[in-house]
């Protein structure tokens, strides 16, 4: 069945890619295929007119088999040229197709699963076999209406010899058993597929290649991409041993059939029913059978792991069960929403899919419109989880989110815009304008070069724009020849850029993307986010930060400490230092720390 779904979407593809290439590498294909049964055919009237001394006729059978002979080469190498393009468009229609399905709609909590990087990984590395599938579609096509036209010859000698072409269901079966087995085998090598990968990306991408040549790494990278390749391979070997066995089964079978036939047919010639024309037809339309069927199993293959490939795509594209926590349900106690405006958590609870703990557990928070809140706790007390929820890049799993009384956890959430950085920033090697204006609105690239501009300057990036040779148009990045490679402050600057385009966000989030940076350094990226945020003053704006250093903390106007996924505290940093507790024991032992340095 999907085989049979992979064909019909290939085929709709071709035509709406080219329906008239479509239409005649077909007819190219069919009269090639069909020259075959008639070329057996041919034969045999040739081997009967020179037996009997019809020389005349013998002479005009054999132009007529050369010309099927032509036939039957030019059709399909005329064929070959249309569908091969037609196949290399659709393997990029494909491609897009799956870019799509891994970037669009899908949670991020799904995207981030092991199992979905699985499928990921083999889809990626299938979807190069699609270009051959819409051959294999024609190409089987026209060996079912070839191997119907040589049972039918083959009939008119004895009913028993239809029996030949049946014989191929010990090759289907074998096929299909040794394709599960290969499939099964690249999904249990996709992780080491992964893993090897990663270390050749690792040993190639130039932020990665200074510090492994520093501290002497390529010959550990080397080693355990090795490794990971080798144990990935082992196991595709054993998967593909197993197929071939199988394979090797069928043919058996296949093959004592096909001598049983041929001997039966020698014992029809020996006892006078048939003539050594129906001799040299049947050898030949077996011969043709046997090949066509062998292709007709190979091209089969191909057929059903094109289907597995699309339907991995579609899959892709589809929320998986348990990704993605169900719209939270009202309920009595919170049925109204909160007076104000501001950003109201009540009793939000998190818990990543297959963990059997919750990230978060029942925070309750109400964010102040127009404030700075800095987020701080030890390393896993759900500080960028928090930040996921609030960005809507999550869905809480238990409690509500309210943006100036909006309920946003809702099945179809009036989401407010948000703006945010996070550590792991985007480096888009784009042009200026486009690297900061895609920030502007979602799914579009702002046009305004003025709001760009502005966006830069309050990004402290005014310097760099002045050096660029094309301004607004310049592109950023080592990989092309005219680009402009920035430190890594530059780029976080024009993340910073991208995040401070957008007009009267309700939200605007900093995530620790300081983290690498010296605290004056960090403190001078707060001030400039800080001095954007209070520009957002006038419409209630919320700015939520999050990091490890408290000098640069203590300037929020409210701090959350967040330990066990729990609330700790919530104040402001002399409230938080007057009460004691984990805020003031963390913030006195990093004092310390750079008092003493």
């Amino acid at each position: 069945m999907r085989t049979l779904t992979a064909a019909r979407e290939l085929l709709t593809m071709a035509w709406r890619i080219d329906r008239s290439k479509l239409i005649r590498s077909i007819l190219l294909l069919l009269a090639g295929f069909l020259a075959t049964p008639f070329i057996a055919l041919g034969l045999r009237e040739l081997t009967d007119a020179l037996l009997a001394g019809r020389t005349g006729w013998a002479a005009w059978l054999g132009v007529l088999l050369a010309g099927l002979l032509l036939v039957e080469l030019m059709g399909g190498h005329f064929a070959h040229l249309l569908y091969f393009e037609l196949g290399e468009q659709s393997h990029t229609h494909l491609q897009q197709r799956l870019f799509t399905a891994a970037n669009a709609g899908v949670p991020l909590s799904q995207r981030e699963q092991p199992d979905y990087a699985d499928d990921l990984q083999v889809a990626q590395s299938r979807t190069f076999e699609i270009n051959r599938a819409l051959e294999s579609i024609l190409q089987f096509g026209g060996l079912a209406l070839q191997l119907a036209v040589s049972t039918v010859l083959i009939a008119r000698l004895h009913v028993v010899l239809v029996l030949v072409p049946c014989l191929a269901v010990f090759l289907v079966m074998a096929s299909a058993w040794a394709h599960r087995e290969v499939e099964r085998a690249q999904e249990r090598a996709a992780e080491e597929n992964r893993r090897a990968r990663h270390f050749l990306e690792l040993s190639t991408a130039p932020e990665s290649l200074l510090e492994l040549r520093l501290w002497g790494l390529q010959d550990e990278v080397v080693a355990r991409h090795t490794a990971a390749w080798e144990a990935a391979t082992r196991r595709l070997g054993r998967g593909q041993l197993r197929a071939a066995l199988g394979k090797v089964v069928g043919q058996l079978a296949f093959a004592a059939g096909y001598a049983g036939a041929l001997l039966f047919v020698f014992q029809q010639l020996a006892e006078g029913r048939a003539t050594v024309g129906d001799f040299v037809m049947v050898l030949a339309l077996t011969v043709q059978t046997t090949m066509q069927i062998i292709t007709a199993v190979g091209l089969l293959g191909v057929l059903q792991q094109a289907g597995r490939t699309i339907a991995r795509v579609e899959k892709l594209g589809e929320p998986r069960p348990g990704a993605e926590p169900d719209p939270v349900e009202a309920t009595v106690a919170d049925a109204d929403p909160p007076a104000g405006r501001g950003i109201v958590l009540r009793d939000v609870s998190f818990t990543y899919p297959g963990a059997d703990r919750p990230v978060l557990d029942r925070i309750s928070l109400t964010l102040p419109p127009g404030g700075v809140v800095a987020v701080v706790g030890e390393n896993g007390a759900g500080k960028s989880t928090l930040v996921k929820l609030l960005c809507g890049l999550y869905r809480p799993t238990g409690g509500r989110i309210w943006f100036d009384g909006r309920d946003v956890t809702a099945a179809t959430p009036d989401r407010p815009t948000t703006a945010a950085l996070f550590q792991d920033f985007a480096r888009l090697e784009l042009a200026v304008r486009d690297s900061v204006g895609v920030g502007a609105v979602d799914g579009e690239v702002i046009a305004d070069d003025r709001a760009v501009a502005d966006a830069i300057h309050r990004a402290d990036l005014d310097d760099l724009l002045e050096r660029l040779p094309d301004g607004l148009g310049s592109v950023l990045g080592s990989r092309y020849e005219h680009g402009a490679e920035l430190s890594g402050g530059q780029w976080q600057r024009v993340g910073l850029a991208r995040a401070l385009i957008r007009e009267r966000p309700a939200l605007l989030t900093l995530d620790e993307p300081a983290a690498a940076l010296d605290p004056m350094a960090e403190h001078a990226l707060f001030e400039r986010f800080a001095a954007a945020a209070r520009e957002q003053d006038v419409h209630g704006a919320v700015t939520v930060y999050v990091s490890h250093r408290f000098s640069t903390v203590r300037m929020a106007d409210v701090i959350v400490v967040l330990k066990g996924g729990r609330v700790d505290a919530y104040g402001t940093h002399e409230e938080l230092m007057r009460a004691g507790g984990t805020y003031a024991e963390l913030y006195t032992m990093q004092a310390r720390a750079y008092a003493s340095a």
